[in-house]
C-alpha cells in the first residue's frame, strides 16, 4: 500500500455545493480532474493527469475500505462512501464519494467515473474518522486484507412489532390463569391481538420487500453505519435512498462538467475552425500565386527547352566546323612539314654550295699565288731578255705578254675572289634564313599540332555540350511536363481549397447551431441539478 507522508491533521473544508469530478482507467490512473479538485488537493493538472489514483490517499484510510471499493466497482456495481483524502502539503479533507464504472458494450469497465461532494454532516464524519481507526488496529500491517468485517445487526422493525404485541396476549392469559377476569375477555384480547399481528404481518411484508430491493441497491453495513448510525430496515431504506439521491446529483453534476468541456471544447473547435478558414483562405490565395508562379515557370521552362534545343544544333555545327578546323589544321601541318623538310633540303644545298664555293676560293688564292708567281717570274724575263740585248728581243715580248696575262689573271682572280665572297656571303644569309625558316615551320609545326591538339579537346567539349544540350532538352522537356502536371495538381488544390473553404463555412454555420444546443443543454443540467 502507497503510504503518502507527510501529514499535518489539519482539514481542509469542502465548500457546501462544490463537487470534485476525476476519471481513472480501469488500473486507476488519472485521466481527468476539474478545476475543483486541483484547488482542493493542491497539485496541478501535469502533477495529477497519468498518476495513480492513490496519489491523494491518506494513511488515516484503512486498505480494507478500498478493498471494499475496489470489489464492488469491478462486479459493475456503484460504489458510496465517506473518504478521507490526503492534500499535496499533508492537509486533509473529507468527501462524500460517489464512483461508477463505465462499461462498453461487451461489459468491460473502461473508466471509472468520482464525483465528490461535501460529508452529509460532522456527525457522518465522526463516526467515520473512529470506525475508521478501529478498522486499522484490526488490519494487519503486511499482506493482503479482505472485506471489512459486518458489524452484528440490533432488532430490526419485525422484532420490535412482536415485541409490542407480546405483552398483550401474556397478560389476558396470565388474568384468565390467575381469575382475575372472565374468559371472555381473555378470548377478545388474545382475538384483537391475533388480528394485531396479522395485521403487522400484512403490512410488514412489502416493508420487508423494500428492504431487500435496497439490500439489492446497496449491501454496505459500514456505510450504513457511517451514514445513517442505524443497523436495521430503517437503516438499509434510509441508506439506499442516499444511495439513490447521491446517483441523482452525480449524473447532472457529471454532466455539468462533461458540458462544461464541450463547451470548452466548442471554443477550441470554434477558434480551429476559424483558423481553419483563415488557413483556407491564405491557402486559396498561396495557391493561386503559385499556379500563376508555375504557369510561368512552365513558360521559362519550355523557352530553355527551345535554348537548349537550338544550343545543340549549334553545338552540332561547331562540331561540324571544329571537324572541319582540324582537318584543314592537318593539312596545313602536313604542308609544314613537308616545307620543314624541303627547307632542311634547301639548307642542306646551301651548305654544301658553301663547301664547294669555300674550295673555288681555295683554289682562286692558288690561283692568285700562281700569277703572283708568274708575274714575278715575267718580270725576271723581262729583265734577262733586256741583258741579252736584240738576241732577247722577242723573249722579252713574250715575257711581257705573260706579264700582262698574269695581272689579267691575277685582277679576274681578285674579281672573281670578290664574287666568291660575296656569294659566300649570300650562301652563308641563306643557310642561316633557311635555319631560321626550318626552326619556324617546326615551331609552326608544333603550333599546328598544338592546334590540332585544342580542336580536339574543343571537338571534345563541344561533343560534351552537345550531348548535355540533348540532356538538357530532354530533362527540360520532361520537367515542362512536371510543370503542367504540378500546375494541374495545384489547380486542383485550389479547387480543393476552395471546397475546403466552403466546408469550414458550413462547418462554422453548424458549431454556431452546436454553441446554441449546447447553451440550451448546459442551462437544462443546471437547472436540473440546482432542482436536486
Amino acid at each position: 500500500m502507497r503510504i503518502n507522508e507527510p501529514v499535518t491533521q489539519r482539514r481542509v473544508a469542502v465548500p457546501r455545493g462544490a463537487t470534485i469530478l476525476s476519471t481513472t482507467d480501469p488500473k486507476g490512473r488519472i485521466t481527468y480532474v476539474n478545476e475543483e479538485f486541483e484547488r482542493i488537493s493542491g497539485y496541478r493538472h501535469d502533477e495529477l493527469i497519468g498518476q495513480p489514483h492513490n496519489l491523494i490517499r491518506h494513511p488515516d484510510m484503512p486498505r480494507t475500505a478500498f478493498y471494499e471499493m475496489w470489489a464492488t466497482l469491478q462486479s459493475g456495481r456503484s460504489w458510496m462512501g465517506l473518504v478521507k483524502n490526503r492534500c499535496k502539503n499533508g492537509d486533509h479533507y473529507w468527501v462524500h464519494a460517489y464512483a461508477t464504472p463505465i462499461l462498453d458494450a461487451r461489459g468491460t469497465i473502461v473508466e471509472i467515473q468520482s464525483v465528490r461532494t461535501a460529508p452529509p454532516s460532522e456527525a457522518a464524519v465522526e463516526r467515520a474518522a473512529a470506525t475508521y481507526a478501529k478498522v486499522r488496529a484490526s488490519e494487519p500491517d503486511k499482506g493482503e486484507v479482505g472485506p471489512v468485517p459486518r458489524p452484528g445487526r440490533r432488532f430490526g422493525l419485525r422484532e420490535r412489532l412482536l415485541a409490542l404485541l407480546l405483552p398483550a396476549p401474556v397478560a389476558a392469559v396470565v388474568a384468565s390463569t390467575a381469575g382475575l377476569g372472565t374468559a371472555g375477555l381473555a378470548l377478545v384480547t388474545l382475538t384483537a391481538t391475533a388480528l394485531a399481528a396479522g395485521g403487522a404481518v400484512y403490512l410488514w411484508r412489502p416493508l420487508n420487500a423494500a428492504v431487500e430491493e435496497a439490500r439489492l441497491l446497496i449491501d454496505d453495513p459500514l456505510a450504513e453505519q457511517l451514514y445513517t448510525n442505524r443497523r436495521d430496515e430503517a437503516g438499509r431504506l434510509r441508506l439506499a435512498m442516499l444511495q439513490l439521491q447521491t446517483e441523482m446529483s452525480a449524473v447532472p453534476k457529471r454532466l455539468a462538467s462533461v458540458t462544461e468541456q464541450l463547451q470548452t471544447v466548442r471554443n477550441q473547435a470554434g477558434e480551429a475552425i476559424g483558423e481553419a478558414r483563415s488557413q483556407a483562405q491564405r491557402q486559396t490565395s498561396e495557391t493561386q500565386q503559385v499556379a500563376t508562379a508555375m504557369e510561368e515557370m512552365s513558360q521559362s521552362v519550355q523557352e530553355v527547352a527551345r535554348n537548349a534545343s537550338m544550343g545543340a544544333e549549334t553545338s552540332e555545327q561547331a562540331q561540324t566546323q571544329t571537324h572541319h578546323g582540324m582537318q584543314t589544321v592537318q593539312q596545313s601541318a602536313d604542308a609544314v612539314r613537308e616545307l620543314v623538310e624541303r627547307v632542311r633540303g634547301s639548307a642542306e644545298i646551301t651548305h654544301q654550295l658553301a663547301q664547294e664555293t669555300d674550295r673555288i676560293g681555295a683554289a682562286l688564292d692558288l690561283i692568285q699565288q700562281i700569277t703572283e708567281q708568274t708575274n714575278l717570274l715575267a718580270l725576271n724575263a723581262a729583265i734577262e731578255a733586256a741583258r741579252a740585248g736584240e738576241v732577247g728581243r722577242g723573249f722579252s715580248v713574250v715575257a711581257e705578254e705573260v706579264r700582262v696575262l698574269a695581272d689579267r689573271t691575277s685582277s679576274s682572280t681578285k674579281e672573281i675572289k670578290a664574287i666568291i665572297d660575296s656569294l659566300q656571303e649570300g650562301t652563308e644569309r641563306a643557310v642561316a634564313a633557311m635555319n631560321e625558316s626550318s626552326e619556324r615551320a617546326e615551331h609552326t609545326l608544333n603550333l599546328s599540332d598544338e592546334a590540332r591538339g585544342a580542336l580536339e579537346a574543343i571537338n571534345e567539349a563541344v561533343s560534351s555540350m552537345q550531348e548535355m544540350s540533348i540532356q538538357i532538352a530532354s530533362a527540360t522537356e520532361e520537367q515542362s511536363a512536371t510543370a503542367g502536371e504540378v500546375n494541374r495538381n495545384i489547380n486542383n488544390i485550389d479547387q480543393l481549397a476552395q471546397q475546403v473553404q466552403e466546408c469550414t463555412d458550413r462547418a462554422g454555420d453548424r458549431m454556431e447551431t452546436l454553441t446554441e444546443e449546447i447553451d440550451h443543454a448546459a442551462r437544462l443540467v443546471r437547472r436540473f441539478a440546482d432542482q436536486q
